[in-house]
């Protein structure tokens, strides 16, 4: 090499000190960075200092690293200047050089190189992080984030990370001036953020970031509903109520109903419900008109109530079938219900066909016991979760009532496997009929699994009382003593009074 080497000699020995930089071989590095130096070829020489260079930082020498990288920056091979100028900055910063260090990164992200840009706007992002300057900070992440290199993808990291950190912080106008240079990028994490947020005066500003228009309006008024501040959020929802665009009413008058709902505005709330069952353009009109014959129905104006719902459920709108049906066979009109529910099983929506299945059953409950079980099974057949369990404690209740105990057990049972919200009373249902045809043990079982299953004072009051009779029954005093007084305390009026006076008989 001393004596003048060919190209590809040269490149072998610049590969050479790249790979055993990598490979993290420090004294090779150095031997063979020095051979490379006494070249001559530029190239070669600045390539040797680089790797000098970075094996005295892998041994710890990081005043021998900088010699070695300035004077890689002093041979001028341009295209390894600014790679040296970043090498040279981080080991500058390390020394405790800051000035050094800026002017260095400085210089290289001046070249153009876009890696060496990339990584110098990084470095400096991440000094002033350190030093509490948050926005300089950022503008540094920002100048990393349009550099055409795959450390935008770090760039951006940072600018996120700093965001959510000065929203944590509750400096929210930093986050936001951090979430103005992510592009793109921000709107999303800015509606994230305003979602979040908690302080009202900041919650627009965010929401502004990630969209325009009444869609602003209704997350602002959204997030202002859920941190307290109702009024203005119900004044937001009036105004949007009204709204030029039919889209924007429907979600405005549903949210604003909602809240009024919340608040117990009866007044209100029935008014807002009438207008919005009027609204001609209403994507779900029906669904409105169906709301407002129930209100109508709870005033105790059937009639008016039935015609708001018979011009509701017009266009075969599902709910507004199910719920007319439903108000007629409660104001006796049974079999135009049944009619109407059985328009529900065409009208496209599974969970309130199998609901009107189970509807239909409960029609015919006291009048056609195989009726109704024939409706009860087509529903427990074609839905799921909560309609299930309802067709479940329906036959549940037939088999009660003929004192079948097997099939009882067999509905009631997959109640309480199904971990479902009724399960404490398909347990108490088991208990009681046990009860009747003289099981005790059974009583006993049943009665117990509805005590682990429901805290329903009711409930309670009927397991606990029924157990302290039996445990009475068969002398274990001290027991049946603490489950009539566990009844007794309920103050239910049914099984609060007999536990009382087998207490009385106990004293």
């Amino acid at each position: 090499l001393a004596g003048g080497a060919a190209e590809g000699d040269l490149e072998c020995v610049r590969l050479l000190i790249a790979h055993l930089v990598g490979d993290g071989e420090h004294e090779a590095v150095a031997e063979a960075a020095e051979r490379a130096v006494a070249t001559g070829d530029p190239e070669t020489v600045a390539t040797g200092y680089w790797g000098w260079g970075d094996a005295c930082r892998g041994v710890g020498d990081l005043a021998g690293a900088a010699r070695m990288y300035r004077d890689g920056i002093d041979v001028g091979f341009e295209p390894l200047v600014a790679g040296l100028r970043t090498n040279l900055a981080e080991v500058l910063h390390s020394l405790g050089d800051a000035a050094g260090a800026y002017e260095q990164a400085g210089a290289a992200a001046a070249t153009g190189d876009p890696e060496s840009a990339a990584v110098a706007h990084l470095l400096i992002g991440h000094w002033r992080q350190e030093e509490g300057d948050m926005l300089a900070a950022a503008g540094s992440f920002a100048a990393a984030l349009a550099a055409a290199h795959p450390a935008a993808e770090e760039a951006l990291r940072n600018l996120r990370a700093l965001a959510y950190q000065e929203f944590e912080r509750g400096n929210h106008d930093t986050a936001g001036r951090v979430l103005d240079l992510m592009g793109e990028a921000g709107a999303e994490v800015a509606r994230e953020l305003g979602g979040r947020c908690a302080d009202p005066g900041a919650v627009r500003a965010y929401f502004d970031r990630a969209g325009e228009g009444a869609v602003v309006e209704l997350n602002v008024a959204d997030r202002l509903a859920a941190i307290g501040h109702r009024g203005e959020a119900r004044a937001m929802f009036e105004r949007l109520s009204r709204d030029d665009d039919p889209e924007v009413r429907f979600v405005a008058g549903g949210r604003l109903l909602e809240l009024l709902d919340g608040e117990g505005d009866d007044e209100a709330f029935y008014d807002l419900a009438r207008r919005q069952a009027a609204d001609a353009d209403s994507p779900i009109r029906g669904v409105f008109g169906s709301l407002l014959g129930m209100l109508q129905d709870n005033r105790g104006d059937t009639d008016e109530s039935l015609r708001t719902l018979r011009a509701a459920a017009e266009g075969g709108e599902p709910i507004a079938l199910s719920t007319l049906a439903q108000t007629l066979v409660g104001a006796g009109l049974v079999e135009e219900g049944r009619r109407t529910y059985a328009r529900v099983l065409d009208a496209g929506d599974a969970g309130l066909a199998a609901r009107a299945m189970v509807a239909l059953g409960q029609t015919y409950h006291d009048e056609d016991e195989e009726r109704a079980r024939d409706w009860y099974l087509r529903a427990a057949e074609t839905a799921d979760g909560r309609t299930v369990a309802l067709a479940a404690m329906c036959l549940g209740a037939l088999a009660k009532r003929n004192r079948d105990f097997p099939e009882a057990l067999t509905w009631y049972q997959r109640v309480i496997d199904a971990g479902d919200p009724e399960s404490g009373l398909a347990a108490a249902h088991l208990g009681e009929l046990c009860y009747w045809i003289g099981d005790r043990d059974g009583a006993l079982r049943y009665y117990e699994l509805t005590l682990g299953l429901t805290d329903d004072p009711e409930l309670v009051a009927e397991a606990a009382c029924r157990l302290g009779e039996i445990r009475y029954e068969r002398g274990d005093l001290a027991l049946a003593r603490h489950l009539l007084r566990t009844a007794a305390d309920t103050g239910d009026p049914a099984f609060g009074p007999q536990a009382e006076l087998l207490l009385g008989r106990m004293r």
